[in-house]
């Protein structure tokens, strides 16, 4: 009797330590992404005096000089730990409203195809005389935001967003989504100047 109690005991230990092993050592644990502490949104007024226009930038961001084609209010708002760039022109216009609006058309279409989807959003204050519309385009894409902001007479001013890194959309959608927050205000924080000439762009 004695000794089918000890077989008996001898099977219970021999489950309990099987059921103890680590069996899930195999399988492998789903993909994940590095996760990024976004700062809360903090605003101060950007106001270059060389520039017609003003609005409110985020305050983790620098906005420096991109000087191209002879234009000295071509600036870059650079986010340094988000590896992220927006990249703004600024043209007057003369009697080339259309083409200028067509540039950011001829942008988004460059890159539709690869986009899943494009988020179309618009802007209209009349009482500052700002109209613009944004597009977020999502998906495995180069450019994830186009937009533009004109009063339809002297200003247009238009901005990209890049990231510095190979495009993965799950990844950078909680960047991308910050960064459209800040562009969003600045569109709706956009305010003239009085109008100046093509001269004045290029000295």
């Amino acid at each position: 009797m004695k000794a089918i109690k000890v077989i008996w005991v001898s099977i219970m230990l021999g489950v309990l330590l099987n059921s103890c092993v680590d069996d899930t050592k195999d399988i492998p644990k789903p993909y994940g992404y590095y996760r990024i502490e976004l700062p809360d949104h903090e605003y101060e007024v950007y106001d270059d005096p060389e520039c017609p226009f003003s609005f409110e930038a985020p305050k983790n961001a620098l906005i420096v000089d991109n000087d191209q084609q002879g234009q000295n209010c071509f600036k870059s708002m650079i986010y340094p730990e988000l590896k992220a760039g927006v990249y703004f022109t600024y043209f007057p216009i003369n009697d080339n409203f259309e083409e200028l609006v067509k540039t950011a058309d001829d942008i988004v279409y460059e890159h539709h195809n690869m986009a899943s989807g494009i988020q179309v959003d618009e802007v209209s204050n009349e009482e500052k005389h700002v109209y613009g519309t944004s597009y977020k385009l999502m998906g495995e894409v180069a450019v994830n935001q186009v937009f533009f902001v004109t009063d339809s007479n002297h200003h247009y001013f238009a901005g990209k967003l890049y990231f510095e890194t190979v495009p993965n959309y799950d990844s950078l959608q909680p960047c991308i989504d910050y960064i459209t927050e800040d562009i969003e205000h600045l569109m709706n924080t956009m305010e003239w100047k009085l109008p100046i000439s093509v001269s004045q762009i290029d000295q």
